[in-house]
């Protein structure tokens, strides 16, 4: 896509090419009389003057799992974002660019957020029975099988996410929950980003907490059938964390400090901020 656009860079280049233009762009808007000498960028003595110079600059936000895109997080960053995947696997990304961040100095400037899919209701039975509907669709119309084909085709890093949960032919349903409330089928339908939380109203609330300790607090969460999906969520599971915070020692579940914002594609953009 890049070759076709008229960009002949690789892929590491490209990432080496947006740190060096936002190294530009900072020194630009920070200092009056800025030099600076890339590979890609040049700046002789200029920079914003007065007033200019107090406006903030804006927020940036990146993502990606390759070793480039991560040394761009950390060096750049507001937000690092990262797709659902195993616990374990996002808590290697999220400890990865924080270790390559204190190489810069930026030990607390960076948050981490996670894009996500969602399938919630009542009981999780009802849930499974949606999910299972969607990948009975998939099927039908053979989405399902040719991606498990496409998946031989992939990126690097794609092909990798693709073969940590088909590790064995995906013959159903079934096979593609990576975790009981953590399911793989959407990417199998051609719903990116692909990971789903699917179970009750509890179940939910109860992923969320799990990512939000691998110290997580934005949430991209995207939900199909679009509005219908997105409101049934904010009605039954955000409110969870709008709630005061517990008395000090209680056993109750501790509060998540959380932003979580609600997509419903092509619907527009719904957004509900937790205080606690």
């Amino acid at each position: 896509m890049q070759r076709a656009l008229g960009d002949p860079l690789a892929h590491d280049d490209r990432y080496e090419r947006a740190i060096e233009f936002l190294d530009a762009v900072k020194g630009f808007w920070t200092q009056e009389s800025f030099h600076y000498q890339g590979k890609y960028y040049q700046a002789n003595g200029l920079g914003l003057r007065g007033p200019l110079r107090r406006s903030p600059l804006p927020i940036i936000c990146s993502a990606g799992t390759s070793p480039a895109a991560k040394r761009l997080a950390a060096r750049h960053a507001n937000y690092y974002l990262v797709l659902a995947e195993r616990p374990d696997i996002v808590a290697g990304h999220i400890a990865d660019v924080k270790a390559l961040a204190r190489e810069y100095g930026r030990t607390d400037e960076i948050r981490f957020g996670l894009s996500v899919d969602v399938i919630v209701r009542e009981t999780d039975e009802e849930a499974f029975k949606e999910a299972k509907r969607f990948f009975d669709e998939g099927v039908k119309a053979g989405t399902v099988q040719a991606m498990a084909q496409r998946s031989e085709q992939l990126s690097d890093a794609n092909k990798a996410r693709y073969k940590r949960y088909n590790e064995k032919e995906v013959n159903g349903f079934a096979d593609l929950f990576i975790e009981p409330h953590l399911w793989g089928g959407f990417g199998y339908v051609g719903i990116p980003p692909g990971f789903a939380f699917v179970g009750s109203y509890d179940a939910v609330e109860a992923n969320i907490r799990q990512f939000a300790d691998l110290g997580l607090s934005w949430f991209f969460i995207n939900g199909y059938p679009h509005l219908e999906e997105i409101y049934r969520l904010g009605e039954h599971v955000l409110p969870r964390f709008r709630q005061r915070a517990p008395v000090a020692g209680a056993n109750d579940q501790q509060p998540v400090p959380l932003v979580v914002g609600l997509e419903a594609r092509g619907e527009g953009l719904l957004e509900a901020r937790g205080n606690n």
